[in-house]
């Protein structure tokens, strides 16, 4: 994937929803695994996506019901 830009965060249950949804609207994304290490957001995946076009990035934001969080690799 190209420069991680921003992400979403979604419970294990709907990963497969979100996926499948992405998939058959072709934007590109990466998913992260939770580290085990932290009890908090333990169960919880990023949606992570490269910079999108105005027009994607108004489709995945009404998708998950809210703007994005920026990626920070720190």
């Amino acid at each position: 994937m190209q420069s991680k830009s921003f992400y979403y965060t979604v419970e294990k249950s709907n990963v497969d929803e979100y996926k499948t949804i992405l998939d058959l609207m072709k934007i590109p994304y990466q998913i992260e695994k939770p580290v085990a290490l932290l009890k908090s957001g333990s169960d919880e995946y990023k949606f992570v996506f490269p910079n999108l076009p105005a027009r994607l990035y108004a489709m995945v934001s009404k998708l998950f019901q809210r703007d994005g969080k920026p990626y920070s690799s720190t």
